[in-house]
């Protein structure tokens, strides 16, 4: 059972579930703990540190690495999240939308599109 509790992607959901403090904590911990590694959860602690972690600057330098490493469709959406809430909204929208032009049906990045005031088609 200790390799749920050290899961980092895990523990964000349980944390987003109860909406506890002593969860988000355990998970930014984890998430920190494990940030260079392939299976890491920066998107998840960038999204955390935009809106309950209170520290979008943060989250911002959170998710534009991890974007530099990955790139994909899912981080883009959490570096967005993060611009956004760090005030970076042109540039927020920009990518939201270059987003959701690959079609993406995701429902979590289409409810952040949304928050962003981004036309989802």
């Amino acid at each position: 059972m200790q390799a749920v509790h050290s899961n980092p992607r895990l523990l964000y959901v349980l944390a987003e579930d109860s909406g506890a403090a002593a969860d988000y904590s355990a998970c930014e911990k984890a998430a920190s703990r494990s940030a260079s590694s392939p299976g890491n959860a920066n998107r998840e602690l960038a999204l955390y540190l935009a809106g309950k972690g209170g520290d979008p600057a943060k989250a911002v330098q959170v998710a534009r690495k991890e974007a530099e490493r990955k790139g994909d469709v899912h981080t883009n959406d959490a570096l967005a999240v993060a611009l956004f809430a760090n005030g970076e909204i042109d540039e927020a929208r920009r990518l939201m939308k270059a987003g959701l032009a690959v079609g993406t049906q995701d429902p979590e990045i289409l409810a952040h599109a949304s928050k962003l005031a981004v036309k989802v088609d």
